[in-house]
């Protein structure tokens, strides 16, 4: 993260000079005279105080701002600079005080080639044995199927992308996985149906068991229904402590035949999920007249499960909460990729906006055919999707524009995002380049979220209003806003729904064309 220099003024030198005169010889202390300078002494002291006040005040806000986001994970190549930029200001400090020091790094020096040898870093940590599961999501029946496509992103496509993920990965950084284990799950039914029945498929194999309790990396890869199941499977193998945590481990060393065995270390877990239908899919979908000749779909009984998630306080909801509160809680990254051009699973069900967790990583699929990465929409849609990833609100900007990004309901968007490797790239490197921030992270925080209540389009000028308003948001993307209100007289949008959409953002351009503070610290890395 970027770090400002402030100037340090103490706050009892600040306010306004008191003559030396006042009080002194030849000082005029005629009646009433001293008294009169006393009571003008104490006003100045008054302004002084509300002074030195507003600077303690201003300080408090500055530091906060500069220090936000210090529970966010980070990348180990930024925490890697600041350590060396650390030990390089000691090593000088050391230098210029003591010769002897000094004489000692020159000899060092004198020792080595001009040209040394750069050595690899090994950006797994030591961590070569992976397992990967592989996790489908809910396959439609065979009239849904003739409009939605074929269920070809089935487990074993998972966890192949992934380990495709993970060649391209070792490959980058020049390292070796000692065993990859691919553990692809299938079973279908409702949720409770399905965990159970791929928990028990799990436990019956014991060569993957094994490789489970022996790894020292788990990726978890699964799409849309299978997000949730997911959550609850690792929630159900962290509890029976089948994966290690730092706070499901043994903390005593386990000894065996009188042999004191040192406890392994704790397991990285990762879980990517693509088009998760966290908070159901899109509200209108269940109320579509194009969809009555498809009615089945609603008569089945897990796919009706899935609009219980429209509702954060539905039984299935409040579950799959607290299965995700225990899975963050023993520090499992998660990562949520939404598609733009989804025809089924909106992008705020997509990247489940309603909670928030330093351990949850957003992204947003950009199906290039769709969508140009010049428009004006798709680029505030990123700038929001960092604004959650700093941890900051979005002010209920990507619930608003959400449907109208949504794709028809004979598109592809539900099931391209999988056919992408980047996806799965993304959370290999999330995994392997990042630490977990800080150790003790808050608890999860869902907001409740109810999609059958009707959204008043009208409050979207007053939620950009509160966007830009937000003084952590103009800190640290005032540039990127700039640039949108630039690009908003750019955008041109074909359909009514999108034209519609521009006239209600319009405030954008009110923006004032000088830089707002905080544009130096914009490309801050949190």
């Amino acid at each position: 993260m970027a770090r400002a220099s402030m100037s340090r003024r103490d706050s009892s030198g600040s306010g306004s000079a008191i003559p030396h005169s006042v009080g002194g010889a030849g000082a005029n202390v005629g009646p009433g005279g001293l008294d009169y300078q006393i009571g003008t002494l104490g006003g100045l002291g008054t302004e002084a105080e509300a002074e030195a006040q507003l600077i303690t005040r201003e300080r408090a806000r500055l530091r906060e701002l500069i220090n936000w986001g210090q529970s966010l994970p980070k990348a180990w190549d930024v925490i890697d600079v600041a350590a060396e930029s650390r030990i390089g200001k000691q090593v000088r400090g050391v230098g210029k005080g003591k010769g002897k020091a000094v004489s000692t790094l020159n000899t060092n020096a004198a020792n080595t080639t001009s040209t040394p040898t750069p050595t690899l870093k090994d950006v797994t940590k030591g961590c070569k044995k992976v397992v990967i599961i592989g996790i489908h999501g809910w396959f439609p029946g065979a009239v849904m199927r003739s409009m939605l496509g074929e269920p070809t992103g089935t487990s074993p496509k998972f966890v192949n992308m992934m380990e495709q993920a993970l060649e391209e990965f070792q490959s980058t950084h020049g390292i070796k996985f000692d065993k990859v284990t691919k553990i692809p799950l299938e079973g279908e039914g409702t949720i409770e149906r399905r965990v159970e029945r791929l928990y028990t498929n799990l436990l019956s194999n014991k060569a993957w068991v094994d490789d489970l309790h022996n790894a020292e990396v788990i990726f978890v890869a699964t799409h849309s229904q299978g997000s949730v199941v997911s959550t609850h499977l690792l929630d159900r193998l962290i509890r029976d402590r089948h994966i290690r945590t730092a706070k499901n481990a043994a903390s005593e060393p386990l000894s065996d035949l009188g042999v004191s065995l040192v406890p392994l270390p704790p397991q990285r877990v990762c879980c990517l999920c693509l088009c998760g239908i966290h908070l159901g899919p899109l509200r209108y979908l269940s109320s579509s007249s194009l969809l009555q000749p498809y009615i089945q779909y609603f008569e089945s009984t897990a796919a009706r499960e899935l609009f219980e998630f429209q509702n954060t306080e539905s039984d299935v909801s409040k579950a799959y909460v607290k299965a995700l509160q225990n899975v963050v809680h023993h520090e499992t990254k998660m990562v949520y990729v939404a598609s733009l051009n989804d025809q089924v699973v909106p992008i705020y069900s997509g990247l489940f906006t309603s909670a928030s967790h330093p351990l949850i990583l957003r992204a947003l699929y950009i199906d290039g055919d769709a969508y140009n990465s010049s428009d004006f929409l798709t680029n505030l849609l990123v700038l929001l999707l960092r604004v959650l990833n700093c941890g900051l609100s979005d002010s209920g900007l990507l619930a608003h524009l959400s449907e109208v990004t949504a794709g028809s309901l004979n598109g592809i968007g539900h099931s391209t995002a999988y056919e992408e490797l980047s996806s799965f790239s993304l959370a290999v490197n999330y995994l392997f380049l990042a630490n977990i921030g800080t150790e003790d992270h808050p608890e999860l925080m869902v907001e409740s979220f109810n999609a059958s209540n009707e959204m008043n389009d009208y409050e979207i000028p007053w939620a950009l209003r509160d966007l830009i308003a937000d003084e952590k948001v103009a800190y640290y993307f005032s540039k990127e806003i700039t640039q949108l209100r630039d690009a908003f007289r750019e955008w041109h949008p074909k359909t009514t729904i999108l034209r519609d959409i521009k006239r209600k953002l319009q405030p954008i351009q009110r923006l004032p064309t000088t830089s707002t503070p905080g544009t130096a610290n914009s490309a801050s890395k949190l």
